[in-house]
């Protein structure tokens, strides 16, 4: 394993499996839990909610996705729109009335992931939330419905 020595800075970048920035996961339908959530602020001093997902299964097993829902957006379209992917997280998660968000903390389900390019930058989008035990992640989910929202 390469070593990084503060005094000579010893480091040999063939030792270290390379990241070059677009590390996602394969588009598909993972086994997936959160293991994070908190009201974060933007940059514009606006606040979302950001969830931290964990593979739970499988070749990507360990591997974190974030996902951002902008639940508090001044725009109703858009803060309807990102509601109804939270409602539909909590409904699969068994969860439909919250009072702290670790509730969600270690509950698997299923979720089809997309990979999405925007700038020169690569990154998951999840899609479609189901319980973990659910086999046909093809049908429509409750969230599909705001598939025509314009941004």
């Amino acid at each position: 394993m390469s070593e990084v020595k503060k005094t000579a800075f010893i480091f040999n970048a063939n030792e270290v499996t390379e990241f070059n920035g677009d590390d996602v996961l394969p588009a598909g339908d993972y086994l997936l839990m959160v293991v994070d959530a908190e009201i974060a602020k933007t940059k514009n001093n606006e606040e979302y909610l950001k969830l931290v997902w964990q593979v739970a299964d499988g070749a990507y097993a360990g591997k974190k996705v974030f996902h951002n829902l902008f639940i508090f957006n001044r725009n109703d379209i858009f803060r309807n729109k990102e509601l109804g992917y939270f409602a539909r997280i909590c409904k699969v998660c068994g969860k439909e009335n919250l009072s702290d968000l670790t509730e969600l903390y270690n509950i698997a389900c299923r979720v089809v992931v997309t990979v999405k390019t925007k700038d020169d930058y690569t990154y998951n989008e999840l899609k479609k939330f189901f319980p973990a035990g659910t086999a046909d992640t093809t049908a429509p989910a409750e969230e599909d419905q705001y598939d025509d929202v314009p941004f």
